[in-house]
């Protein structure tokens, strides 16, 4: 082979050597193009499903880079903040910031994951509202950004105002009717207190009415008696002695009435058939000749508790039990009250009550009595007696005869307990 032809061959070589180095750089090119193009086309889908992902959210989003300067922002975002979208990239975060939160966001954005907490921010307009803020530090397209959520909850904070409000508003009204039933409460016992008063009056006057006449007879046949030669020694002390013990047995009836209408101010045990029989000697000395029986049946009960204020209790039932029987006009009245172990009935003949109004007779100022014979609060009084003041029940209901008041008691003593807490009453 000649040297021209060895040339040739060398020169062939070389040429297809770099087309083929030229082949490969090419292809290089070409598939880093073309994977370049495929990558973008991917971060450009991935940028995209973000953003949708971003705008389909109820919450504000913004997208912060290290320094603290928005790069992206949802439409939500803007709307809370006041901003076109375009117009919250590159601003600052402090831009919607309050000044009085500055440093609690400052504080929260140097945690990679912080929890939800409030804060007051503010829009374009300067105006603050409060908010619900929460963050997170991420890498996103090969750069670390902060992500940071945001809810406007001064709707919210509205409703919670006005609804503290209307709870305040709502507890006025309340302690102004609480004061309202306590004056009318009060009003109500002072009106109990001066029918209980005319009640007393009445029988008092009932009680005196015979030893006033007796002395008045005496004085004014002390004359005759004189003309008649009638007075001696004797019959000056026989007429002191009479007169004497009448004035005593008027003074003896002002104390016991006295006694009976006394306030009690602190409990103490007392018994209950005791208290009774003091009450209903009172009633039958003002009954006079109305032919009306009471009677006291059943073993004592003692409680704990204001002894005037039962009396009471049992005056105003006892009262209801023969205006009963004087409307019903029975031959021959009877009221038997009954104590079994932890209640007290009042029982009587007088016909019963109509049941279109059983369940009003415990209501204030409400009466079957004609104007001027009742004033409506004897039992009202009595039931707040007895379950306010006592720990008890008063209720009613008819029996074959007439009307039936119970009162039951929870806290009944035993006899121990009475004879130790008398024990103790005297030692103090």
């Amino acid at each position: 082979m000649s040297l021209d032809g060895y040339e040739q061959i060398v020169n062939f070589k070389m040429i297809l050597q770099w087309f083929g180095i030229s082949f490969l750089l090419l292809f290089f090119v070409v598939y880093k193009y073309m994977m370049s193009v495929k990558h973008n086309r991917a971060l450009k889908k991935s940028l995209k499903s973000f953003e949708m992902l971003m705008e389909s959210t109820i919450e504000g989003i913004l997208v912060f880079d290290t320094n603290g300067i928005c790069i992206h922002s949802n439409r939500v975002a803007a709307k809370i903040f006041g901003y076109e979208p375009k117009e919250m990239i590159g601003k600052p975060a402090y831009t919607f910031v309050s000044e009085q939160s500055k440093n609690l966001i400052k504080e929260k954005m140097n945690h990679y994951n912080q929890e939800p907490y409030e804060a007051i921010v503010m829009r374009k307009d300067k105006t603050e509202f409060p908010a619900i803020l929460r963050g997170r530090t991420i890498s996103w397209n090969n750069q670390r950004v902060r992500i940071s959520t945001i809810i406007d909850i001064s709707d919210i904070k509205q409703l919670q105002y006005d609804l503290e409000e209307l709870n305040q508003n709502l507890e006025d009204k309340v302690a102004l009717q609480i004061e309202d039933i306590r004056q009318k409460d009060q009003m109500l016992q002072h009106q109990n207190k001066l029918a209980s008063m005319g009640e007393m009056i009445g029988a008092i006057a009932h009680q005196w009415r015979q030893p006033l006449n007796a002395i008045n007879i005496n004085i004014e046949n002390l004359d005759d008696d004189f003309e008649d030669g009638l007075i001696d020694r004797k019959f000056i002390n026989d007429f002191i002695e009479k007169n004497r013990n009448m004035i005593e047995f008027m003074s003896k009836t002002i104390d016991n009435f006295r006694d009976f209408y006394k306030i009690d101010k602190n409990k103490k045990p007392f018994s209950i058939k005791e208290a009774i029989k003091i009450t209903t000697e009172i009633k039958n000395s003002h009954l006079g000749s109305s032919f009306i029986d009471i009677s006291v049946l059943g073993d004592d009960i003692w409680i704990d508790g204001y002894k005037s204020e039962f009396e009471h209790v049992i005056l105003n039932l006892v009262n209801n039990a023969v205006d009963a029987i004087k409307n019903s006009a029975v031959d021959n009245g009877k009221i038997e009250i009954f104590l079994d172990k932890t209640s007290v009935s009042i029982q009587d003949n007088g016909g019963g009550i109509d049941k279109d109004i059983m369940d009003r007779i415990f209501e204030p100022y409400f009466t079957t009595k004609g104007e001027g014979e009742g004033t409506g609060i004897g039992l009202y009084m009595s039931k707040v007696i007895v379950e306010k003041n006592m720990g008890g029940e008063l209720y009613v209901e008819n029996s074959k005869n007439g009307a039936k008041f119970t009162i039951s008691f929870e806290n009944v003593l035993s006899h121990k307990e009475v004879i130790s807490q008398s024990v103790e009453a005297l030692a103090a």
